[in-house]
Protein backbone atom coordinates (compact mmCIF):
# COMPACT_ATOMS: atom_id res chain seq x y z
CA UNK A 1 0.00 0.00 0.00
CA UNK A 2 1.21 3.45 -0.97
CA UNK A 3 1.20 6.04 1.91
CA UNK A 4 -1.03 8.36 0.06
CA UNK A 5 -3.81 5.83 -0.26
CA UNK A 6 -3.09 4.36 3.67
CA UNK A 7 -3.26 8.04 4.85
CA UNK A 8 -6.73 8.48 3.43
CA UNK A 9 -7.95 4.95 4.96
CA UNK A 10 -6.69 6.22 8.44
CA UNK A 11 -8.13 9.11 8.76
CA UNK A 12 -11.52 9.35 10.47
CA UNK A 13 -14.20 10.99 8.32
CA UNK A 14 -16.87 13.03 10.07
CA UNK A 15 -20.28 12.86 8.04
CA UNK A 16 -21.30 17.08 7.55
CA UNK A 17 -25.39 18.01 8.15
CA UNK A 18 -27.06 17.77 11.34
CA UNK A 19 -28.82 14.78 13.53
CA UNK A 20 -32.23 13.70 13.60
CA UNK A 21 -32.74 15.50 17.21
CA UNK A 22 -31.06 19.09 15.39
CA UNK A 23 -33.42 18.46 12.40
CA UNK A 24 -36.62 18.04 14.89
CA UNK A 25 -35.11 21.07 16.86
CA UNK A 26 -35.18 23.20 14.43
CA UNK A 27 -38.34 22.23 12.91
CA UNK A 28 -40.37 22.55 16.07
CA UNK A 29 -38.90 26.43 16.32
CA UNK A 30 -39.77 26.74 12.72
CA UNK A 31 -43.14 25.74 13.32
CA UNK A 32 -43.96 28.26 16.56
CA UNK A 33 -42.63 31.29 15.04
CA UNK A 34 -44.54 30.71 11.62
CA UNK A 35 -47.57 30.04 14.52
CA UNK A 36 -46.95 33.03 16.15
CA UNK A 37 -46.78 35.17 12.75
CA UNK A 38 -50.49 33.04 11.34
CA UNK A 39 -52.47 34.38 14.42
CA UNK A 40 -50.56 37.83 14.79
CA UNK A 41 -51.66 38.48 10.83
CA UNK A 42 -55.18 36.55 11.16
CA UNK A 43 -55.80 39.45 14.38
CA UNK A 44 -54.57 41.96 12.23
CA UNK A 45 -56.91 41.32 9.31
CA UNK A 46 -59.99 40.99 11.85
CA UNK A 47 -59.02 44.39 13.54
CA UNK A 48 -58.96 45.85 10.23
CA UNK A 49 -62.22 44.64 9.33
CA UNK A 50 -63.66 45.96 12.39
CA UNK A 51 -62.39 49.14 12.21
CA UNK A 52 -63.46 49.47 8.69
CA UNK A 53 -67.01 48.28 9.53
CA UNK A 54 -67.00 51.27 12.46
CA UNK A 55 -65.38 53.90 10.16
CA UNK A 56 -68.60 52.49 7.40
CA UNK A 57 -71.18 52.75 9.83
CA UNK A 58 -69.89 56.15 11.43
CA UNK A 59 -70.27 57.46 7.99
CA UNK A 60 -73.42 56.57 7.48
CA UNK A 61 -74.80 58.00 11.05
CA UNK A 62 -73.22 60.87 10.54
CA UNK A 63 -75.20 61.42 7.00
CA UNK A 64 -78.18 59.93 8.42
CA UNK A 65 -78.06 62.53 11.20
CA UNK A 66 -77.16 65.57 8.58
CA UNK A 67 -80.40 64.66 6.40
CA UNK A 68 -83.21 64.10 9.66
CA UNK A 69 -81.54 67.00 11.10
CA UNK A 70 -81.88 69.27 7.93
CA UNK A 71 -85.70 67.92 7.50
CA UNK A 72 -86.67 68.45 10.66
CA UNK A 73 -85.74 72.27 10.69
CA UNK A 74 -87.21 73.13 7.55
CA UNK A 75 -90.67 70.80 8.49
CA UNK A 76 -93.82 72.77 8.94
CA UNK A 77 -95.40 70.06 10.68
CA UNK A 78 -95.36 66.72 11.82
CA UNK A 79 -97.83 65.11 9.64
CA UNK A 80 -97.55 61.27 11.48
CA UNK A 81 -95.46 59.58 14.02
CA UNK A 82 -95.23 56.39 15.57
CA UNK A 83 -92.53 54.84 17.47
CA UNK A 84 -90.91 53.27 14.00
CA UNK A 85 -92.33 56.06 11.61
CA UNK A 86 -91.74 59.64 11.19
CA UNK A 87 -93.54 62.07 8.38
CA UNK A 88 -92.54 65.36 8.07
CA UNK A 89 -94.24 68.38 5.96
CA UNK A 90 -91.12 70.28 3.93
CA UNK A 91 -93.04 73.03 1.85
CA UNK A 92 -95.94 70.85 0.91
CA UNK A 93 -93.47 67.15 0.25
CA UNK A 94 -94.18 64.67 2.59
CA UNK A 95 -90.97 63.14 3.82
CA UNK A 96 -91.06 59.97 5.69
CA UNK A 97 -88.58 58.23 7.90
CA UNK A 98 -88.83 55.02 8.34
CA UNK A 99 -87.06 52.10 10.54
CA UNK A 100 -87.75 48.77 9.42
CA UNK A 101 -86.87 45.56 11.97
CA UNK A 102 -87.07 43.07 9.21
CA UNK A 103 -84.50 44.71 7.38
CA UNK A 104 -82.63 46.30 9.99
CA UNK A 105 -82.80 49.59 7.71
CA UNK A 106 -83.81 52.67 8.14
CA UNK A 107 -85.08 54.74 5.19
CA UNK A 108 -86.00 58.15 3.49
CA UNK A 109 -88.94 58.93 1.61
CA UNK A 110 -89.68 62.17 -0.35
CA UNK A 111 -91.58 62.54 -3.75
CA UNK A 112 -90.48 59.53 -5.52
CA UNK A 113 -86.74 59.49 -3.70
CA UNK A 114 -86.18 56.42 -1.69
CA UNK A 115 -82.83 56.17 0.17
CA UNK A 116 -81.88 53.80 2.83
CA UNK A 117 -79.61 55.64 5.24
CA UNK A 118 -78.54 53.24 7.96
CA UNK A 119 -78.00 49.65 7.76
CA UNK A 120 -77.47 47.08 10.20
CA UNK A 121 -80.03 49.06 12.89
CA UNK A 122 -80.66 46.91 15.74
CA UNK A 123 -83.53 49.39 16.91
CA UNK A 124 -84.14 53.10 15.94
CA UNK A 125 -87.07 55.45 16.96
CA UNK A 126 -88.77 58.84 16.75
CA UNK A 127 -90.15 60.69 19.40
CA UNK A 128 -92.39 63.85 19.31
CA UNK A 129 -92.42 67.11 21.93
CA UNK A 130 -94.42 70.12 22.32
CA UNK A 131 -92.11 71.85 24.23
CA UNK A 132 -91.27 72.25 27.55
CA UNK A 133 -94.04 72.59 30.59
CA UNK A 134 -94.55 75.11 32.54
CA UNK A 135 -92.64 75.07 35.91
CA UNK A 136 -90.50 71.51 34.57
CA UNK A 137 -86.84 71.48 34.67
CA UNK A 138 -84.71 71.70 32.42
CA UNK A 139 -84.74 68.87 29.74
CA UNK A 140 -88.20 67.93 30.44
CA UNK A 141 -90.58 68.28 27.54
CA UNK A 142 -94.13 66.97 26.86
CA UNK A 143 -94.84 64.64 24.44
CA UNK A 144 -97.42 64.84 21.82
CA UNK A 145 -97.87 65.90 18.17
CA UNK A 146 -100.27 68.65 18.09
CA UNK A 147 -98.27 71.69 18.35
CA UNK A 148 -95.24 69.63 17.60
CA UNK A 149 -92.12 71.84 18.43
CA UNK A 150 -88.99 68.91 18.84
CA UNK A 151 -88.26 65.72 17.33
CA UNK A 152 -86.12 63.26 19.16
CA UNK A 153 -84.39 60.52 17.62
CA UNK A 154 -82.57 57.43 18.81
CA UNK A 155 -80.88 54.39 16.63
CA UNK A 156 -78.43 51.73 17.90
CA UNK A 157 -76.35 50.31 14.78
CA UNK A 158 -74.36 47.06 14.99
CA UNK A 159 -71.96 45.31 12.18
CA UNK A 160 -71.96 41.38 12.41
CA UNK A 161 -69.42 39.14 11.45
CA UNK A 162 -70.31 35.61 9.65
CA UNK A 163 -70.86 34.17 12.86
CA UNK A 164 -73.47 36.83 13.78
CA UNK A 165 -71.91 38.52 16.54
CA UNK A 166 -71.55 42.10 16.38
CA UNK A 167 -67.98 43.29 16.01
CA UNK A 168 -68.96 47.33 16.07
CA UNK A 169 -71.71 49.50 17.18
CA UNK A 170 -72.28 53.02 16.77
CA UNK A 171 -75.68 54.79 18.59
CA UNK A 172 -77.29 58.28 18.09
CA UNK A 173 -80.01 60.08 19.01
CA UNK A 174 -80.31 64.09 19.49
CA UNK A 175 -83.69 66.20 20.22
CA UNK A 176 -83.82 68.74 17.20
CA UNK A 177 -86.31 71.93 17.22
CA UNK A 178 -88.67 72.49 14.50
CA UNK A 179 -87.44 76.28 13.24
CA UNK A 180 -90.57 76.34 11.04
Amino acid sequence: MSIKTRFLLDTPRKAGGFTVVEMMVASAIGCLISLAIIIMTIHTLYSFRAFSNYAESERETRTATDWLSRDIRQASSVVQTTTNDLALLITNNLVTYTYYAATRTVTRRAANDSKVLLRDCLNAGFTIYRGSALGAAYGQFVPGTNGAKLVGYYWHCGVTNGDGSVNSTDADSALVVMRN
